[in-house]
């Protein structure tokens, strides 16, 4: 069973309207797309939520933290801009906290510098600028240890 949805033409022309309808398609991809089937694994059941259970259509959602691990994972602009949404959505204001919701689902490999990126796209640079300047030891020495 595919863990997104199976494509054929009739599928991605009625994702290709619904973009247009509400204007989210980019030029390079369709706003609902399997490529993430290429980069993630299927996640857990268990932690979705069952949103329909049709006789021939389930869909679950994840938990936004999960997306966020995902979105941080491929780091590509909109996926870093989508994170700054989620993070503003769940009010989550210390790196910290995302990152030990996101290490819970197996997202270790996150890189510091997309991540810090997403929070000052959500908070601003004013933001970004404060907790550089807070955290500025431990930041550095964490770059340190990654060389």
């Amino acid at each position: 069973m595919r863990w997104l949805f199976s494509s054929n033409a009739a599928i991605d022309r009625m994702i290709r309207e619904v973009g247009e309808m509400f204007g989210i398609n980019t030029p390079e991809e369709l706003w609902l797309n399997n490529s993430v089937q290429n980069m993630n694994e299927k996640p857990p059941e268990n932690i979705c939520d069952l949103v329909y259970d049709l006789s021939n259509l389930r869909i679950l959602s994840l938990p936004l933290d999960y997306i966020a691990g995902m979105k941080l994972s491929s780091a590509r602009e909109q996926d870093i801009k989508d994170t700054a949404a989620i993070l503003r959505k769940m009010n989550i204001q210390d790196p910290d906290e995302i990152l030990n919701r996101i290490h819970q689902y197996g997202f270790f490999h996150i890189d510091e510098s997309v991540l810090l990126e997403s929070f000052g796209i959500a908070y601003g640079m004013e933001w970004l600028e404060k907790y550089y300047l807070e955290h500025e030891e431990e930041i550095n020495k964490r770059l340190r240890e990654s060389w």
